[in-house]
């Protein structure tokens, strides 16, 4: 009877460890490189998010981000008809999109936890700029601004 009881411990234990390490949170993906970019005369620092789960991460959960700090949506191919939300976002963000040519298509100013409005590109773009809430009118950048700004060489686009 007590080798019995033993041997359902044991199990009932070993099942409880796996429940355990599979039930956690998903860990957010490693963050991407921060480069300098340049945009309105201004030199800001971006994360680059260019494997789907950093882009589909973002900017999700930060509080807050520094004035001249953002993230930077990287793609492979150009994007026709892609939208972004604010879905988890509590940080009010604007933003830019911009074709294969470095130049802004289109920008908006997006309202935190916003899980009902899309942001839509007007045509298809190969990047995406986050920034602060009304970063872009405080430095006068508009639609056919140049960004300018170097990807690593060794930086994986998925």
């Amino acid at each position: 009877m007590a080798r019995q009881h033993w041997w359902t411990w044991s199990l009932g234990l070993c099942l409880l460890l796996i429940l355990a390490a599979c039930g956690g949170p998903a860990s957010p993906p490693p963050p991407g490189p921060v480069i300098p970019l340049m945009v309105g005369g201004q030199t800001v620092s971006v994360e680059v998010a260019a494997t789907n789960s950093q882009r589909q991460r973002g900017l999700m959960g930060r509080t807050s981000i520094p004035d001249n700090e953002g993230m930077l949506f990287v793609y492979k191919v150009d994007q026709p008809g892609l939208w972004y939300w604010m879905k988890d976002t509590p940080t009010p963000l604007s933003i830019a999109f911009i074709g294969s040519n470095k130049r802004i298509i289109n920008m908006a100013d997006m309202q935190p936890m916003d899980d009902k409005t899309h942001y839509t590109t007007a045509a298809p773009c190969r990047y995406v700029l986050e920034l602060n809430a009304g970063w872009f009118a405080r430095h006068g950048v508009k639609p056919g601004d140049q960004v300018e700004f170097t990807l690593p060489p060794d930086l994986n686009v998925d």
